[in-house]
């Protein structure tokens, strides 16, 4: 289809208004005018009809920017070829998560669409300009599919139109799989609120001494995180004793992963 949007036209240029400060001008020769005139009486094509429309693309591609979903040749912008990187957007409520699962073709660009669905050929505004995006959707169904799939056997929840609530203990276990395929998987805090989930680097790096008091040891040193974050072992085993899950609260907002106790017991 093809709108008319708010236009005004003269012999020799067209002005389409998108806002009240925002004007864009084309000038037109007589050869334009034709072109956009009768494709704009037009209005609609039948989907038989694309044949047809590539071979006019291919006749006036050098004299007319033609921007087609459906047709991909249709286009002279630059064509990307999309992220089929599955998006989660977080927002944290008191006593749960809530998930919505999204696609971004563009990193840098402002359409999001469901995972797997919508167009193929989609057109993006990004800081470099118009660009033309060749979505993967059998890709993105595919890695909605995954994560959808850990969520309901590792949570024990149902997600129900690509979105789920979760408690904190379920949301560590999500924070942990996609620590392992950073790649494929992003997380965005809708406000800002972000629960860090940091693990313990090898333990070549830790600054441990051991020190006999008669018949008992005295452990003193740090811990080094993956964030370079360093903890007192005191701090550390005091947490990890009074914890029997896997996840220990460093502070609020901080969660570390619990390595087994047999590396902190001598």
């Amino acid at each position: 289809m093809i709108d008319s949007c708010d236009r005004a036209e003269s012999d020799t240029h067209l002005i389409v208004k998108k806002n009240e400060l925002n004007y864009v001008v084309f000038p037109l020769d007589k050869t334009l005018k034709m072109f956009y005139s009768k494709l704009l009486a037009q209005k609609r094509f039948p989907l038989e009809a694309e044949t047809k429309l590539k071979e006019l693309i291919k006749v006036i591609g050098g004299k007319v920017n033609i921007h087609s979903s459906l047709v991909e040749e249709g286009s002279i912008v630059e064509v990307v070829e999309g992220n089929a990187g599955i998006g989660l957007q977080v927002k944290t409520y008191e006593a749960f998560f809530q998930i919505n699962f999204c696609v971004k073709p563009s990193p840098n660009g402002n359409l999001t669409f469901r995972p797997g669905q919508g167009l193929a050929i989609v057109f993006d505004e990004t800081a470099q300009g118009r660009c033309k995006i060749k979505r993967h959707l059998k890709t993105e169904k595919s890695n909605y599919d995954s994560i959808v799939f850990f969520i309901e056997e590792t949570c024990g929840v149902q997600v129900e139109d690509y979105g789920v609530e979760l408690n904190l203990k379920q949301m560590l276990n999500v924070l942990e799989y996609i620590q392992t395929v950073k790649d494929t998987y992003y997380i965005e805090w809708i406000d800002g609120q972000q629960l860090k989930l940091k693990n313990m680097v090898q333990s070549k790096e830790w600054n441990i001494q051991l020190k006999s008091d008669h018949e008992w040891f005295e452990i003193e040193g740090d811990v080094k995180l993956d964030d370079n974050t360093l903890v007192s072992v005191a701090q550390l085993l005091d947490l990890i004793g009074n914890n029997n899950e896997r996840f220990v609260r460093l502070s609020d907002g901080d969660i570390e992963r619990q390595f087994e106790k047999a590396a902190f017991t001598y």
